[in-house]
């Protein structure tokens, strides 16, 4: 059938992982078989930018989704973000779970998230089933499918996301793992429903993502944001409060009050609001009301909020408008009665392994153990894997697995050093494992890189325009522009290869 619009309608979209495919095709003809029509992509998809498109290709135009549901399927991000995008459509119905299939090929359900799906529209599957067993569930499913009216992109359109504030993006490929936290942030803040009045005596809800340094709370947030940002079509807005940064560890109340106002006039002026000769109090008045006029659910970032913070200066970082849903990132538990607390904790073995492997895939089964071996000694923490990964993916050696665990068995003096000054802050018992793996990739960049991360240091509190890292080259190296230029974009290419900036 086709819509006004000339685009084809169908009854299924099929989501699954690329390597479920051979398992998948069957079903696919079945339910072809059955006369319904059915999308499916047959490609390997994962940046953002294809996977948005995708969503809105298929997604929209189709009645339910399909999920084949396998342990691999967590691990899959475009999986997780089509899962995703049908739950918050399907959300606006009375039973959100009624336009989402699963087709369960494991034993158990733990692997299936969020739970509510356990009591979804649920097929059990054996993965060496037979044609009379995968005929059962097509018929099934589309006993299932003919009764429902309209198409997912009838119920929630799928937009863009408006983004404002200091931090925007695609998130991370290498982003792994981490589904039920994202689930119980979502909960956290949508639990309570979105208030549409501004009569300022309902409390927003607020969701405190809280860890060590290193653990992955900042990019959880935003991995967040871009998922699930159809629930809030008012917008995403995203402050630095800047509690743990390097520069700015030391700045005083009065700083990082100036320091949010600036943002929020950053944020005021990206939604077209006049702040010329007007004061702070004025610009988040201004802000406040626009917010409450435009009546639409927000989400509000604050990342990483430091310690020490009174009760009345927490409060100011958070949203100006109850229509507004506060995620904050944090080291500190100082206020975690405010909200919804959510420790994030290593990454599971599994993932830890996942992200990795994602660039080098080990050789046999010796170097898969030197592999499991090494995320032993990492402690499974986020940044020392992402890290560690980067840096066996640059590496010539042959078998790196195992050359980079003998090397993290004998550290060197400055990996000792380092690793007494990040007691406290990373794993108990892996300082000095993941030290080493930080300077490793450190000394692997060469001096340009090195001298890049310098000017890095300083500036880190805010995107660093190419142009300048040229400039400064020429000026301190007396090079010409075109050596300056080939000299910064080597420096960059090798620090971002060792996922040492962004």
């Amino acid at each position: 059938m086709a819509r006004p619009d000339g685009s084809t309608e169908y009854d299924l979209f099929i989501s699954y992982p690329r390597a479920d495919q051979e398992k998948v095709m069957p079903i696919y003809r079945a339910l072809q078989n059955e006369e319904l029509k059915v999308w499916i992509d047959e490609t390997d998809v994962s940046d953002y930018t294809s996977i948005t498109r995708s969503i809105i290709d298929g997604l929209s135009r189709s009645k339910a989704l399909l999920a084949y549901y396998s342990n691999t399927y967590p691990q899959r991000r475009a999986c997780q973000w089509e899962l995703t995008a049908a739950i918050l459509a399907s959300g606006q119905e009375a039973d959100p779970t009624r336009r989402i299939l699963v087709i369960n090929p494991e034993e158990g359900v733990e692997h299936i998230q969020p739970a509510e799906l356990w009591d979804a529209k649920f097929h059990k599957i054996a993965k060496d089933a037979d044609s009379d067993a995968i005929n059962e569930i097509a018929a099934s499913v589309k006993a299932h499918v003919i009764d429902l009216k309209g198409l997912i992109g009838d119920i929630h359109a799928f937009k863009p996301l408006n983004w404002y504030g200091a931090r925007k993006g695609f998130g991370s490929n290498r982003f792994v793992g981490r589904l039920s936290y994202m689930w119980d942030i979502h909960s956290a803040l949508t639990a309570s429903g979105f208030p549409l009045t501004e009569d300022g005596k309902a409390s927003s809800p607020v969701a405190q993502v809280y860890g060590i340094g290193g653990v992955g709370k900042s990019l959880l947030a935003l991995e967040y944001a871009l998922r699930y940002g159809a629930a809030f079509p008012g917008g995403i807005f995203w402050l630095s409060a800047f509690g743990n940064d390097d520069v700015k560890e030391g700045m005083g109340a009065e700083d990082r009050e100036a320091e949010r106002i600036e943002q929020i006039r950053g944020i005021a002026t990206d939604f077209g609001i006049d702040v010329q000769d007007r004061s702070p109090e004025e610009i988040e008045a201004h802000l406040k009301r626009e917010l409450g006029k435009r009546r639409e659910a927000f989400l509000w970032i604050v990342d990483d909020l430091p310690a020490g913070m009174d009760m009345d200066t927490f409060e100011r970082w958070l949203a100006p408008n109850q229509l507004g849903k506060n995620l904050i990132t944090t080291r500190t538990q100082e206020h975690r009665s405010l909200g919804t607390p959510i420790p994030l904790d290593l990454l599971e073995p599994d993932e830890a392994y996942e992200l990795l492997t994602s660039q080098r895939t080990p050789k046999g089964a010796e170097e898969e153990e030197a592999a499991r071996s090494l995320l032993k000694d990492l402690g499974c923490h986020a940044l020392a894997v992402d890290v560690a990964g980067a840096a066996l993916h640059a590496s010539i050696i042959p078998t790196p697995f195992n050359d980079f665990t003998e090397k993290l068995a004998n550290p060197t003096k400055d990996a000792l050093e380092f690793a007494s000054e990040l007691t406290g802050t990373l794993p108990t018992g892996h300082e000095t494992s993941i030290a080493s793996t930080f300077l490793r990739s450190i000394d692997k960049m060469g001096s340009g890189g090195q001298d890049f991360l310098r000017l890095a240091s300083m500036l880190a509190t805010a995107p660093i325009p190419a142009s300048l890292v040229i400039s400064v080259f020429c000026e301190t190296d007396g090079l010409s522009g075109e050596s300056g230029e080939e000299r910064s974009t080597l420096a960059i290419h090798s620090t971002v290869k060792l996922s040492l900036a962004e």
